[in-house]
Parts: structure tokens; sequence; C-alpha cells
């Protein structure tokens, strides 16, 4: 997969605001060695990281999580994770519940792929129900599946 297919399908930063994937440290990556990525589109900044010397994989995932932190006007925080849409023809919608919201999610730092089928959603472990507690929530708490699977090679 090239620079084009990231750029068409990396999203943003992902803020594991409901920590369901594990805290990832990114102490060690330091935003002022990113090149100047301001006002650059998705494909740009790809080509403008690819083609920078010297640079970690890791340190270049986090400058491309940094330029496309604000969402919606909101800045989601930098966790490690860069979250990317799961490309899916509309007639290969397998599970009704997720529609064409499956994630996949990348931990920069420790190279871990992280893949949700629903957009976090979460779904009732008895009977694979949809919950429907706003939020991403789980009524009644524990009741249901955890909304995210590790990829492992």
């Amino acid at each position: 997969m090239n620079a084009a297919y990231w750029a068409e399908y990396a999203r943003s930063p992902h803020g594991n605001e409901r920590n369901h994937l594990p805290a990832v440290n990114i102490a060690g990556l330091n935003l002022n060695q990113c090149p100047n990525l301001d006002n650059l589109g998705r494909q740009d900044t790809m080509n403008l990281l690819n083609r920078t010397a010297g640079i970690s994989n890791s340190l270049r995932w986090h400058c491309y999580a940094n330029r496309f932190r604000t969402v919606g006007g909101a800045q989601i925080p930098l966790t490690g994770y860069v979250e990317l849409t799961q490309a899916e023809y509309a007639g290969d919608n397998q599970y009704a519940y997720a529609a064409s919201d499956g994630r996949v999610v990348y931990d920069y730092v420790n190279s871990r792929v992280y893949y949700t089928a629903a957009h976090y959603k979460q779904w009732k472990k008895s009977d694979f129900a949809p919950d429907q507690t706003g939020g991403y929530g789980c009524t009644p708490a524990g009741s249901c599946c955890d909304p995210f699977f590790e990829i492992i090679r």
C-alpha cells in the first residue's frame, strides 16, 4: 500500500476516549522534529513526510496525527493512535449494525493494529444485539463486548 492509499483512508488521531485500547507512551516523540505541514492536505502531507529523511515511522505518524487532530472544531488528544477508515463496498455489509462504520486503529509506537467493526459502538455479549447507550457506553456496565479486536500477524 502506497502513500496514496494511506492518504485516502487515514483520518485523524484516535483519542481513545473510553480507554478501550492500551495507553501508549508517546513521550519520546517530539513534534518540533516534524516538517511544516500547515495548510497541506492529506496527500501532500503524506508525500512530504515520506520524503523527510531522518524521522522514524512512529514520528512520521505522530506528525500526521498532529496535523489532522482537529475534528469538528474539537482538538483530539494525541494518544499514539491514528484512525483509518475501513474501505467497504456497500454490497459487502456483513454486519447490519456496523453499516460502513468499520475502523482500523494503528498504534504507531508499538506497531499494533486494532479493528472495530461498528465505529466503537458496543453490542451485547449474550446475543450480539446492539447496545443503544449513548456515547458508546454499555448498559448495564460489563454486559457488552469490547468493540476492538487486535489484529495479530
